[in-house]
């Protein structure tokens, strides 16, 4: 069986597998029934190693953590401490886009921050990162969703990395909401997925 948590050292049990299964004849491929665990894993595989080419950039600000973020050179952010991202003045802002594969680890929290994952684009946390969109009890400010898929974007949870939203007004305060159908959700973390509304909202065909 495949790990649950894919990392670059079971790159050797992913290709066994993928030989495996190619040995069989059509008719016993047809009767693999987690041949989709597979393609994740494969998915997975080559999303690590790209990123494990790129730089890791560790950050402790809101403009060091946007910068690394929008960066496509950048693989892996590592985040230190306690990061506020929402932006009130000159406009409320929130949210950030994922345009680029990424992994965010540390043992930091990233506060007021929406993470809204671009199609096809995949997101990995790891360590004991933190994402909180919390707001204070009693706002009228909109709630935030910690991470949003769009398309088939992927979302990965490994290690203890943590989801945390309540509060905030609008039908919005899931941990994880996918918009679109196709997305990808993969928890194999040890840490808390928590939200007021329901931790997980999936498009059709989506993956969890």
């Amino acid at each position: 069986a495949l790990p649950a948590a894919i990392q670059l050292r079971h790159a050797a049990e992913v290709e066994a597998a993928r030989a495996a299964y190619n040995a069989l004849s059509t008719a016993e491929q047809a009767e693999v029934s987690n041949y989709d665990r597979l393609l994740a894993a494969e998915h997975t595989l080559n999303s690590l190693r790209l990123l494990n080419n790129k730089p890791s950039r560790t950050v402790s600000n809101r403009d060091q953590f946007l910068a690394a973020l929008r960066d496509s050179n950048v693989g892996t952010i590592v985040v230190n401490g306690e990061i506020k991202i929402e932006n009130i003045w000159p406009f409320r802002t929130y949210y950030q886009y994922v345009r680029h594969d990424k992994i965010i680890r540390g043992n930091g929290k990233l506060t007021y921050l929406e993470l809204r994952v671009q199609s096809g684009v995949t997101l990995i946390l790891d360590d004991a990162i933190t994402i909180d969109g919390s707001r204070k009890q009693g706002s009228l400010c909109k709630a935030i969703n910690p991470v949003v898929l769009y398309g088939n974007a992927r979302l990965i949870m490994n290690g203890n990395s943590s989801l945390r939203t309540e509060y905030g007004t609008g039908f919005e305060g899931y941990a994880i909401k996918a918009t679109d159908n196709g997305a990808y959700i993969e928890i194999n973390t040890g840490g808390t997925i928590w939200a007021s509304e329901h931790t997980i909202r999936s498009g059709a065909n989506s993956t969890v």
